[in-house]
């Protein structure tokens, strides 16, 4: 990944954000996550059919595929749930400045009445 383009910034600016330093998009950030999750599946398909052909010749084998079958799934949901980093978290929030919040003054005295 490439920096921020620091070069040409005077003492006490900010840095500035070059293009190549942007987060991947997320639809791209979605088809890798789709992609690892598709392969995790048919790594768990190969170990169940491994499992069921492999019982009668090791059964120690067998088990291991069985277990591997049974675990994978779990293992690419939370890959697939996994999300890239965003922008947010490389550049930071925007928060607008606090809005001054004008009291109305005798209003409570008279509900209270």
């Amino acid at each position: 990944m490439a920096r921020a383009a620091s070069s040409r910034t005077g003492k006490g600016e900010q840095p500035r954000l070059s293009a190549t330093s942007l987060p991947e998009s997320a639809e791209d950030d979605q088809n890798r996550r789709m992609r690892g999750y598709l392969i995790s599946m048919a790594i768990r398909t190969v170990c169940f059919i491994a499992a069921v052909a492999t019982w009668q010749v090791s059964r120690p084998l067998s088990v291991v595929c069985f277990v591997l079958a049974a675990v994978l799934p779990y293992v690419a949901v939370v890959y697939a749930n996994a999300t890239g980093k965003r922008r947010i978290d490389r550049m930071g929030a925007v928060t607008p400045p606090p809005v001054p919040h004008k009291e109305i003054h005798g209003s409570a005295d008279r509900s209270s009445r």
